[in-house]
C-alpha cells in the first residue's frame, strides 16, 4: 500500500509539473 501511494502521489507530481509548464509556456 506504501509503495503504491508513492507511486501515485509521484504520478500526480509529474502531471502537476507538466500542466505548470503547460500553464507556464
Amino acid at each position: 500500500l506504501v509503495s503504491v501511494n508513492i507511486f501515485g502521489g509521484f504520478l500526480v507530481t509529474q502531471r502537476m509539473l507538466a500542466m505548470y509548464k503547460k500553464k507556464d509556456k
